[in-house]
């Protein structure tokens, strides 16, 4: 039998689906994990400096050969880093990227636990009707609304969706490139609508940017466990 978790609002109650499970966090998993922050993270340093040092590389070398070498690969970063085709979920289905080595060390960091509201509509598909799912806590990085699309245990108990993520991600190299990949949406009115409009299934963190630093329960909003 499900565990079954009654709010403060007598008409509500919740039915875990997916109970948290213990994960083993290897030396592997963690050098990935740490090496990859300091990739992503980095990137707004070494990304741009790296992309200097080629311009000054091509305007100051003599050979020709070489010259159009740093120009090619200029001409390129350019292009990819302004339209990026790359970013689209098809070239990820390509590579297989949600079964990456590395992809999977960071899932070994996410324990989740899924919550469903007893609903009278018995004919709800979790894992294909349309439907909005709330990823908390936020934190200060939105790393469980990220990790929560790409596990395929994920997969097979709610099934897929596109994360809302902040506008600002479009600005981090590196990361705007994996968000592509999981079929993020921006967080503005419009992106939102257009998406639901199109019946896609979307996750967001509540409170967004503003509530990172806030767990749940609220005070005097509190249940007999956080949903």
């Amino acid at each position: 039998m499900p565990e079954t978790i009654t709010s403060n609002t007598p008409a509500k109650s919740y039915i875990t689906l997916v109970k948290p499970k213990h994960r083993t966090i290897s030396a592997t998993d963690n050098a990935l994990v740490a090496l990859s922050s300091l990739f992503f993270v980095g990137g707004v340093v070494w990304i741009p400096s790296l992309y200097i040092w080629l311009y000054r590389k091509w305007r100051t070398e003599e050979n020709k050969k070489r010259r159009k070498v740093y120009y090619a690969i200029l001409v390129t970063a350019t292009f990819f880093g302004i339209f990026g085709p790359h970013r689209n979920r098809k070239v990820a289905k390509l590579i297989d990227f949600k079964n990456w080595r590395i992809i999977k060390a960071w899932c070994n960091y996410l324990a989740y636990e899924v919550i469903s509201e007893v609903s009278e509509k018995k004919d709800f598909n979790l894992k294909r009707d349309q439907a909005i799912f709330a990823v908390i806590p936020h934190g200060i990085v939105p790393v469980p609304l990220a990790l929560a699309t790409l596990p395929q245990e994920a997969h097979e108990s709610f099934g897929e969706f596109r994360p809302v993520v902040a506008s600002a991600t479009r600005f981090l190299p590196g990361l705007k490139t994996v968000m592509g990949w999981m079929g993020s949406i921006d967080a503005s009115k419009s992106a939102i609508e257009k998406a639901l409009s199109k019946g896609e299934r979307i996750g967001l963190s509540p409170g967004g940017i503003a509530e990172m630093f806030e767990n749940f329960p609220k005070p005097n909003r509190s249940r007999t466990k956080s949903v």
